[in-house]
């Protein structure tokens, strides 16, 4: 099991188990149409962000890197919230300016769902 732990107290039992699963790459493909999210770098003990609109801190997870099938790739940075049912993606890791927010479903180590938020459609990613 991956060990995820931060100072003070540990990940929930949720965020535990998706990032278990949250390595390596995972692959939606829909009529021809290939999304790619490759989960990077995991930080066993969170970073803090400053979010600058309201200048509240954010934790920052790791890093995750998107690329669609039209050759275009944005790396950014998750924070999973303590149910692991949303992942909150920012532009960066000290100064978020900002953010990106998707529904998130773990449904086993090598499968995930997420849904534009409050959205109507959820794309299914499986390890490639």
């Amino acid at each position: 099991m991956y060990s995820c732990e931060k100072s003070g107290a540990d990940y929930t039992e949720y965020q535990k188990q998706a990032f278990y699963m949250m390595h390596g790459s995972f692959k939606n493909e829909f009529y021809g149409i290939t999304t790619t999210v490759t989960f990077g770098k995991h930080y066993q003990k969170p970073l803090k962000a400053r979010y600058t609109k309201d200048g509240t801190n954010r934790e920052i997870h790791g890093e995750i890197t998107i690329s669609y099938w039209n050759g275009d790739s944005y790396t950014r940075y998750y924070q999973l919230s303590p149910d692991a049912c949303s992942l909150y993606m920012y532009d960066d890791k000290k100064n978020i300016s900002l953010t990106y927010c998707k529904e998130f479903i773990y449904v086993d180590a090598d499968t995930f769902r997420w849904r534009e938020w409050k959205g109507d459609f959820w794309d299914t990613y499986k390890r490639n």
